[in-house]
Formats: structure tokens, sequence, C-alpha cells
């Protein structure tokens, strides 16, 4: 009987642990996802499955208060004057900035992120263009 509540009990607690180590909320994931698409030049399946696996990389080795952290960082360290000192300033909050870059290059190489430079969008976009022009016109 103590055999059998023991995996009844491990049933009912798998949920439990397997939240535990997935504190990124989805909305934050999605963000993520959908700002590392526009960073790597467009919407494409390739770039999908690539950030949406970065992201989860990043998520299994940094807990979601930290990551937080690093974005509101990133996001006011540029901010003028007193209210972004507040930021530039902030040497703890800075080195876990750090890391969270570190953790998305590693995990940006793992998961083969297609690298997409606006020159190259705009090259590609311009080939029709000149394949037209050296057609002969009837």
């Amino acid at each position: 009987m103590k055999k059998i509540s023991s995996v009844v009990l491990l049933v009912l607690l798998q949920p439990v642990v397997a939240h535990a180590g997935n504190d990124f909320p989805t909305v934050d994931r999605v963000n993520y996802v959908l700002d590392c698409m526009d960073r790597h030049g467009e919407q494409s399946i390739e770039n999908l499955l690539g950030c949406s696996c970065t992201i989860d990389a990043i998520a299994g080795k940094m807990k979601y208060e930290k990551y937080s952290d690093a974005k509101t960082y990133e996001e006011y360290k540029d901010t003028p004057g007193d209210k972004g000192d507040t930021f530039r300033t902030n040497e703890k909050v800075k080195a876990v900035y750090n890391k969270l870059k570190e953790l998305e290059a590693e995990a940006e190489s793992h998961c083969f992120v297609k690298r997409i430079t606006p020159k190259a969008k705009t090259d590609a976009a311009a080939a029709p263009e000149s394949n037209k022009a050296a057609q002969p016109t009837k």
C-alpha cells in the first residue's frame, strides 16, 4: 500500500515539478520569439523554430526574475539623465544582462538561428528586377 501511495503522489506532483523549471510566462516567450525573428530579418518557420529554441534554452539556464531584470535593463539603459543613470550604475543588473547576452549567443549558435542582414534581404529582393532587365523585350 505504501508503494502505491508513493507512486500516486509522484504522479500527482509531476505537473508541479515540471512547472517549477518553467517559470517564464507564455507572453514573455512569445515577445522574445517575435523580437528575435525581427532581429533576424523575417518571420519564417526557420526563425520561429530557432528563436523558440533559443528562449527555451535561456529559460533552462536562467530564472525568470533574472531574465526580467536583464530585459528591463536592456530597455532603459540608454535613457538619458538621472532616470537612465539608475540603470547604468547598477552593476548587479548589468552583470545579469551580460549573462543573458552570453546565454543568448550560446543558445543561438546551438539552435541555428537564421541570420539575414538587411543588405542580404535587399539584394535578394532586387535580384528579380535585374533578371527582368536582362530579358529581351518583345
